[in-house]
């Protein structure tokens, strides 16, 4: 019997920053008989141009590269741009192109629906205007293309034009380690609920407060809302609550918490009932599962979240609380919950098991080394 031969893979790209790249370098260097790596990064990420001699000097420096990278990848069966290296995929195309490798693109991020429906920015990888191109490079130049969300990949082909077969995709999810341990609460008279992450349209927290404020004066007594931000976002906070008053007298807002300094975690364990996801009314908000939803199952909570076809490919209605995206439903649900007709624990357990199913390293690790090595000669 034929033996296969291994795998060669030539990464373009840093594989620091995201949590996904740094797993995938690790388990590169820990070593696979049946995979072999080389790593390149390619100079090539948008820089401020000021005269012709630095014209000069970056075409030289990219021809180089270039040279370098094409003998390197000699008999590369694999070219892997890691997450958040989106200015140099026409660079790995076009390199690609040259060795008839597979060129496999881990996008983790598609900026255009957030550019368009939530008016965010994507500043870390260039200009809106950049944002939008890497996109469409992306979705039409990849092999492969490696997403959390396969609802939000196709929403932003649709977006960006581009038609994408299913062939090309290939979902590996937002993963993380688990952030704490849960234990089993202190009862309390109130429900304590938590909200953190960004304050933003995509995730609609003025969609919540309106369902809040649909409660009846005994139902809205037991509860308590903690918002968890940072002094940035003080004054939309401070609007919001303004625009939402009777919501707001169950409001505390901390800006002290974080998960970058390690209090967040303690601090949820201890002290929330119940997270909350996303309840923004974009295409884009129903289409992802937003990082936080994920936070709070690697911490053992149970989560509260809008409906969202990104939420639903990996989660049903024993593992999170899913409701219609309107204040009346949102008050519904919220006034089940108070009133524990709805078992926060079994949601909280359920939650938990899902998390190492979907979202832990060991998972991702082992999708990714499958996705590698699937196609090997």
């Amino acid at each position: 019997m034929k033996t296969k031969s291994p795998v060669k893979i030539l990464i373009i790209g840093r594989l620091q920053g995201a949590n996904r790249g740094e797993w995938v370098s690790h388990f590169l260097a820990k070593g696979d008989p049946n995979i072999k790596f080389n790593v390149k990064f390619s100079p090539l990420a948008t820089r401020p141009r000021q005269n012709a001699l630095g014209y000069i000097a970056d075409f030289l420096l990219k021809t180089a590269s270039f040279v370098v990278d094409y003998i390197q990848g000699r008999g590369t069966t694999i070219i892997y741009v890691p997450p958040m290296n989106y200015s140099i995929i026409n660079y790995a195309w076009a390199l690609n192109s040259l060795l008839r490798s597979k060129l496999i693109v881990d996008y983790y991020v598609c900026a255009l629906p957030t550019l368009e429906e939530d008016g965010g920015s994507s500043c870390w990888i260039g200009n809106d205007i950049n944002c939008i191109k890497f996109d469409r490079a992306a979705l039409s130049k990849a092999d492969i293309l490696i997403h959390p969300v396969i609802s939000e990949l196709k929403l932003t082909a649709s977006m960006a034009g581009v038609e994408l077969k299913n062939s090309k995709i290939r979902v590996l999810p937002l993963t993380m380690d688990r952030l704490a341990h849960p234990k089993k609460k202190l009862i309390t008279r109130k429900l304590r609920i938590a909200w953190w992450a960004l304050f933003s349209p995509l995730h609609g927290l003025d969609q919540f407060l309106r369902g809040m404020e649909q409660l009846s004066d005994a139902d809205l007594e037991l509860i308590e809302l903690t918002l968890i931000g940072s002094n940035t976002a003080t004054p939309y906070v401070k609007g919001l609550l303004e625009a939402h008053p009777r919501a707001g007298t169950k409001i505390k807002y901390r800006t002290d918490l974080s998960f970058s300094n390690g209090t967040l975690p303690s601090h949820l364990v201890d002290h929330c009932d119940l997270a909350l996801g996303h309840f923004g009314l974009s295409r884009k908000s129903q289409a992802v599962i937003s990082n936080k939803i994920v936070e709070a199952l690697a911490i053992g909570l149970p989560v509260f979240t809008g409906e969202s076809s990104g939420v639903r490919e990996f989660l049903n209605d024993d593992q999170i609380i899913f409701v219609d995206l309107n204040p009346e439903a949102i008050a519904a649900k919220l006034r089940a919950i108070v009133r524990q007709e709805i078992c926060l624990d079994e949601i909280a357990e359920n939650g938990s098991s899902a998390f190492d199913v979907h979202f832990s390293r060991e998972t991702f690790v082992s999708n990714f080394r499958e996705l590698i090595l699937s196609d090997r000669n």
